[in-house]
């Protein structure tokens, strides 16, 4: 039998705002951190929609990660997403 994929949930806040509530897949990346990425990972400054779909990838599984880890996901979510300003992530 397939074992299904739990994808993580997030909810971004500032202050008592909701910016975000929805998948990790799904969070809006910051378009600079994904050229910055694609030149690190691949040296491509204008990457295709390969490469930037790998540096989604890539920076999804970083935060995953420090989910299952328990600690640091606020701060990649305001480095790679557009939420810089976001003080706060529950994890439902």
């Amino acid at each position: 039998m397939l074992k299904k994929i739990r994808v993580p949930s997030v909810a971004v806040y500032q202050g008592d705002e909701l910016l975000y509530r929805g998948t990790v897949e799904d969070l809006p990346m910051e378009h600079s951190v994904v050229i910055q990425k694609s030149i690190q990972f691949f040296d491509d400054a204008n990457p295709c929609y390969i490469h930037e779909t790998a540096v989604r990838v890539r920076l999804i599984a970083e935060i995953e990660e420090r989910i299952r880890q328990g600690k640091g996901v606020l701060e990649l979510i305001k480095d790679y997403s557009v939420y810089h300003h976001a003080d706060k992530v529950d994890i439902p």
